[in-house]
């Protein structure tokens, strides 16, 4: 095998990572500002609160 197509396999093997961590992310981010909208928050706090958990 070439170094190449070495390279691309890894390459696309840690985009494949990356997409599935940020949609993870991005499940985790709407369920959660669902839930504090139904306790009636708005969702800038909420984005907040999570902006400041992931720093």
């Amino acid at each position: 095998m070439s170094p190449e197509f070495i390279a691309i396999i890894i390459f696309g093997t840690v985009q494949l990572a990356g997409l599935l961590i940020l949609d993870l992310m991005l499940r985790e981010i709407s369920v959660s500002t669902r839930i504090h909208v139904l306790q009636g928050r708005r969702i800038e706090e909420v984005l907040g609160e999570l902006a400041r958990r992931g720093a």
